[in-house]
C-alpha cells in the first residue's frame, strides 16, 4: 500500500512539473552540444628538484560540453634541462571544467611517464654491444589545473583560446616532484 501511494505521489509530481513552463536559464547555462575536441600547444616550464626544464607541450582532449566540460586527455612535453639533457614526458588524464562564459576553469588527475637521457648519450642511441641505452625514467601521478579564456567563440562552443596550466606530478620510486606551468594556445570544436 505504501509503495502504491509513493508511486502515485511521484506520478502526480512529475505530471505537475511537466505542465509548468521551464524557467529561462540560458544566461547561466548556454545551449551547448555534446561532443567536443580540443587541441592546444605552447611553451612550458617544469622543475625537478632544483633542475629547471624548458619544454614544448602538445595536448589533445576528447569529451563533451554540457553544463560543464568533461574531457579525457593525452599529451606530451619535449625539451631539455638547463644542462642540455633531453627530457620527455607523456601523460594521460581527465578534466572537469566549469564554464563561466568565456572563462573555463578546469582541474583533473593525470598519470605520467618521464624520461631524461643521460649526458653521455643522445636519444635514441646504442651502446657498443648493440643494446638500447635506457634513459632515466619514472612513472608518476598528479594533478593539473587550467584557466582558459576564449578569444573567439561561437554559440555552439567552438573557440580559439589561450590558457595557463599548472601541473604537479610525484614520480616513483623516490617521490621526486615535477611541477611547473604551461602557456597554451588552443582550438576547441
Amino acid at each position: 500500500m505504501r509503495r502504491a501511494a509513493f508511486c502515485l505521489a511521484c506520478l502526480l509530481f512529475a505530471r505537475s512539473a511537466a505542465a509548468e513552463p521551464a524557467g529561462d536559464d540560458s544566461e547561466l547555462w548556454p545551449e551547448r552540444r555534446g561532443f567536443s575536441f580540443r587541441v592546444s600547444a605552447g611553451p612550458a616550464f617544469r622543475q625537478l628538484y632544483s633542475v629547471p626544464i624548458g619544454l614544448g607541450e602538445l595536448e589533445m582532449a576528447f569529451g563533451a560540453l554540457t553544463s560543464v566540460g568533461w574531457y579525457g586527455r593525452v599529451g606530451g612535453l619535449l625539451g631539455a634541462t638547463e644542462q642540455g639533457l633531453v627530457t620527455r614526458q607523456l601523460y594521460v588524464g581527465t578534466w572537469a571544467e566549469a564554464l563561466l562564459g568565456r572563462w573555463h576553469l578546469g582541474v583533473g588527475p593525470q598519470v605520467s611517464r618521464i624520461w631524461i637521457w643521460r649526458a653521455t648519450r643522445r636519444p635514441p642511441s646504442w651502446d657498443d654491444a648493440g643494446s638500447f641505452i635506457e634513459p632515466l625514467a619514472a612513472w608518476g601521478g598528479g594533478l593539473s589545473a587550467l584557466s582558459s579564456f576564449d578569444l573567439f567563440a561561437d554559440e555552439a562552443g567552438r573557440a580559439t583560446y589561450v590558457a595557463l596550466k599548472a601541473s604537479a606530478d610525484v614520480h616513483e620510486p623516490n617521490g621526486a616532484v615535477l611541477y611547473g606551468f604551461s602557456g597554451l594556445v588552443g582550438a576547441r570544436y
